[in-house]
């Protein structure tokens, strides 16, 4: 099953205030969470492949089916300072992509629950280790294969 995914380019404004100019693509899916009563609406979703594990915002996975595994981490970027980290647990969830057109089945994922506002991320433990990824830069098509 192939999932069709949004491509977003942009121009990185500080390269080319320098000169230098530089494009770089984000990779975006619609993302459902499982409740006990059934899915959440459809979120968005950007998919990041160097995140070991997904990210999920307080606001999302307060309604969601999750089950933590009992500790608390910090969540950090590129930037390791105490100032630029969230704390957040490690947990499993139930999600569904889709475009528009398909929705894949079920997948378990390795996410963590971040307290605070982040956007939703899909990194690889659960999500990216289970798909083929190709993403074809001079056309802007990307898709996920399961």
């Amino acid at each position: 099953m192939v999932i069709h995914l949004e491509v977003r380019r942009f121009l990185d404004l500080e390269a080319l205030e320098h000169g230098v100019t530089i494009f770089s693509f984000r990779l975006w899916t619609r993302v459902q969470f499982q409740t006990r009563g059934g899915w959440t609406p459809v979120s968005p979703a950007l998919i990041d492949t160097g995140a070991p594990f997904s990210v999920l915002p307080q606001s999302l996975w307060s309604d969601i089916e999750a089950r933590p595994v009992g500790f608390t981490s910090e969540l950090r970027g590129l930037i390791p300072l105490p100032a630029a980290s969230l704390k957040a647990r490690l947990a499993q969830v139930t999600c569904r992509i889709s475009d528009l057109k398909m929705t894949a089945p079920p997948l378990r994922l390795w996410v963590l629950l971040a307290e605070g506002d982040v956007p939703v991320v899909l990194g690889c433990a659960g999500f990216l280790e289970r798909a083929t990824l190709t993403l074809d830069g001079p056309r802007q098509v990307a898709s996920l294969e399961f």
